[in-house]
């Protein structure tokens, strides 16, 4: 009898401390402030020479918001509530690995941006990083004509991880 009510005190005492401490999924939390409810995207500005990396991070940015917040996400940064914006400063291809003649077959890919998340209600920067940098290993055929169809998905990969990053920096407050 009292093996029964010491399971059940320890059962309810585990529940309401789990409940108690604020535990949540990865990836699900929020400090943000209950005010914002509308968050303004507007295309990245591009600083480089790199085609369309500001696109496809802007692009990947707004789709990771929407998966992991309860927010409307725009792509102006009029009538929002909150303003993410970003000027990718950086884009680098270094070779990784060569092959026997002396050809790369695999390159790094380094892009940094600076980003800024603005409460536009109460006029405050909730998240500032001058030098995001995501880097990227991806490899390359020297023999395929279609170079800049690798160095794409090697930018789509980049541009995920970088989306990631910053969303989780500003929805969970790291």
């Amino acid at each position: 009898m009292m093996m029964k009510y010491g399971k059940a005190f320890l059962l309810t005492f585990l529940f309401y401390t789990v409940l108690g401490c604020g535990y949540h999924l990865a990836g699900t939390g929020s400090s943000l402030p209950q005010h914002i409810q509308t968050i303004g995207v507007p295309v990245f500005t591009n600083n480089t020479q790199g085609y369309q990396v500001e696109q496809k991070i802007t692009s990947e940015v707004t789709s990771l918001l929407i998966q992991r917040g309860k927010y409307k996400v725009v792509p102006q940064d009029k009538d929002v509530d909150a303003l993410l914006s970003g000027t990718i400063t950086s884009v680098s291809l270094l070779p990784a690995q060569v092959d026997s003649s002396g050809r790369a077959t695999q390159y790094n890919v380094i892009i940094t941006a600076k980003v800024t998340f603005k409460d536009m209600i109460d006029k405050k920067i909730l998240f500032t990083n001058p030098g995001f940098t995501f880097r990227q290993q991806y490899n390359f055929d020297p023999n395929a004509v279609a170079y800049f169809n690798t160095q794409s998905g090697a930018v789509d990969k980049i541009a995920k991880d970088f989306a990631d990053a910053v969303v989780s920096a500003i929805l969970e407050g790291f």
